[in-house]
Order: C-alpha cells, then sequence, then structure tokens
C-alpha cells in the first residue's frame, strides 16, 4: 500500500512539475506581436458594428452599496446602430428605450436617467463594443496561468492607468480584461471575462466593476445570435417621450460654449473629496435645462446652475439638426484646504 502511494504521489508530482515547465516554457510574444494579437482579439468582440449580426442580450443585474442592494435584469436586443430597444428593471427603477432611424423613445419611472442604468451602459457595451484602442500601446507581456488554460497577459498603457488582457495562449482568444484606476482616496476596478463565442465574434458574458464601497455585477443569461427579430420589437412604448437622435452627432463648437460640464455650471456648495455623477439634460440650442446629482439610491438631487451667463454646451447636430440630448459624467469633487 505504501509503495502504491508513494507511486501515486511521485506521478501527481510529476504531472505538476510538466505543467509548470511547459507554462515556463511558452513562448511570449514581443511587445508588437502582443499589440497585434490584443487588436485582433479586440475586434472580435466589436459586436454592434455596421453589418454585425442580431443579438439578444438578456442579464442579471445585482448592485450594492453599503447595506442597499438591488437585484433586476438588463436587456439588449440588437439589429443595428439605429435599430436596438433595450428594457432595464432594478429595484423600484424601470426604464425602456427604443432607438429607431433617426428617433429615440424613452419610457422610465424617473424624469432623469438613473445612475445605475447609466452604470450598467458604461460597463456593459465598453464589452460589447470591444472598448479596445486599435493600437494600444503595451508596456508589458507575461505568461498567465487558469484552471483550465496557459495565457498569454498584456499590460497596457492607459490613460489614467494600465489595464490588463489575458488572452489564451494557444488560440490568441480573449479570456478576461481587467482595469483599475484610483482618483485620490476612490479605488475603480472593471472586471469583463467569462468571454463566449457568439456567431463570429467573442463577447464577455461576466461583467463586474467596483467603485470605492459601490459594486455592480452583471451575468448574461442569453446571449445569442438572432436571424431576425419581429416587427413589435421595435413598435415604440405607448406614452414613451420621442427624440431626435443619430448615433453619431456633430457636435457644433461655438464661441461661449463648452463640451463639458463641470465646475463652469456646477459647483457642489460643500465639496468633498469624491466622484460625483451629474446628470445633464440640453435643449437643441445648448441650454442645460436640468442638471441633477445621481445617487446611489437611484434618486437624484436637483442641481442649481452657476451663474455663467450665455455659457452654454456646445449644440448636437443629428444630418444638420439640433437636438435635444441627455447625458451623465463623473466630476471629481475636491475638497476644500
Amino acid at each position: 500500500m505504501r509503495r502504491t502511494l508513494t507511486t501515486i504521489a511521485l506521478s501527481a508530482l510529476a504531472t505538476i512539475t510538466l505543467a509548470v515547465v511547459r507554462v515556463n516554457a511558452q513562448s511570449l510574444p514581443t511587445k508588437k506581436q502582443a499589440a497585434d494579437l490584443l487588436a485582433k482579439a479586440a475586434s472580435q468582440a466589436r459586436i454592434t458594428e455596421p453589418g454585425s449580426p442580431p443579438f439578444h442580450f438578456v442579464s442579471k443585474v445585482h448592485y450594492s452599496v453599503g447595506a442597499s442592494v438591488m437585484d433586476g435584469t438588463y436587456e439588449v436586443l440588437w439589429e443595428a446602430p439605429d435599430r436596438m430597444r433595450e428594457e432595464f428593471r432594478l429595484g423600484s427603477l424601470s426604464a425602456s428605450s427604443l432607438w429607431v432611424g433617426d428617433t429615440r423613445y424613452v419610457l422610465r419611472n424617473t424624469p432623469y436617467l438613473p445612475y445605475q442604468l447609466w452604470r450598467v451602459r458604461e460597463l456593459v457595451f465598453s464589452g460589447l463594443s470591444g472598448g479596445e484602442e486599435e493600437h494600444p500601446k503595451v508596456t508589458k507581456v507575461y505568461a498567465g496561468t487558469s484552471d483550465s488554460s496557459a495565457r498569454t497577459c498584456i499590460e497596457i498603457d492607459g490613460p489614467s492607468g494600465r489595464p490588463t488582457a489575458c488572452l489564451d495562449a494557444a488560440s490568441g482568444e480573449m479570456r478576461s480584461y481587467e482595469s483599475s484606476e484610483r482618483f485620490g482616496d476612490v479605488q475603480m476596478h472593471v472586471l469583463s471575462d467569462d468571454f463566449a463565442k457568439v456567431g463570429p465574434a467573442r463577447y464577455p458574458t461576466h461583467f463586474r466593476s467596483t467603485i470605492a464601497e459601490e459594486s455592480l455585477e452583471v451575468h448574461a443569461e442569453k446571449m445569442e445570435i438572432v436571424s431576425r427579430f419581429t416587427d413589435d420589437v421595435f413598435t415604440p412604448p405607448s406614452r414613451a417621450t420621442a427624440y431626435g437622435w443619430c448615433a453619431q452627432p456633430d457636435i457644433e463648437r461655438k464661441p461661449g460654449t463648452s463640451d463639458y460640464v463641470g465646475n463652469a455650471f456646477y459647483r457642489p456648495p460643500t465639496p468633498n473629496s469624491s466622484l460625483l455623477a451629474l446628470y445633464y439634460r440640453v435643449s437643441a440650442d445648448g441650454q442645460i435645462v436640468d442638471l441633477r446629482e445621481l445617487l446611489p439610491d437611484g434618486t437624484a438631487k436637483s442641481a442649481a446652475l452657476n451663474s455663467f451667463g450665455s455659457v452654454r454646451l456646445a449644440p448636437r447636430l443629428c444630418w444638420g439638426k439640433a437636438i435635444e440630448y441627455e447625458g451623465v459624467q463623473w466630476q471629481w469633487m475636491f475638497a476644500n484646504r
């Protein structure tokens, strides 16, 4: 019996040693080769490009901050860049959005874009579009391992951090994408992984983002190619509000206008060292008509505009026509010294 156990142990040790040798012997690409591999892998995740096949995405959403926890769903039915439907439910929040041709239809139970919906869009759509630069600057290439396969991990020089993408060492397919950033005392972390084959593309089916004590996680329950959607999918919801829209509006920059809301328009009465999500709605002529601080519980607090006379945001144009639009942006607030 002792000889049998010894044989098993030696066999297991040999297997482990062989696996380590294989990983260490793995031929790593140069930084230039790694950049090419990464660009190719990222292009495979861009499934919302013109000509991409229609898809149906259904996911579970889990959001928590402190003792507050919210669960819900996020669904996207995508046929083309100008033909898409989005359904969002989280806790008491609900929103339906439809983009068809030159019109965007919105039906939600808040007069503003909920913070959580904005966060989910930012997290998921970075994966839907690929989210990578076409020619990233690679700073480091190293061998990574997982339970199932060897990986080539590539560190990238980002604008405010060094995200890391890990590819399957044999196939070059994307396995995970991870980034961390720090703003003062606020730590931000994003992870996309569990890539799955979706038609000709590969797409992450799990997303996780943390900002300080706030956590957002999205798990795809369905991600599949659809031959075609029925016409009723793109029928506007009753009571929905219609807005002019196009996928890539032109920005009409004029003297006295700004591209950024920031402190030029709003400064909280008691600034602190934190990240602030600021919602804004802008009329066709660039006038801010609604400005709010978005709060983690899904509510919003009205914000008063600073007195800057005729300063406005730059109008957005679709086919030469100015449109009303809305947006959310991070604003970094510094404590009074």
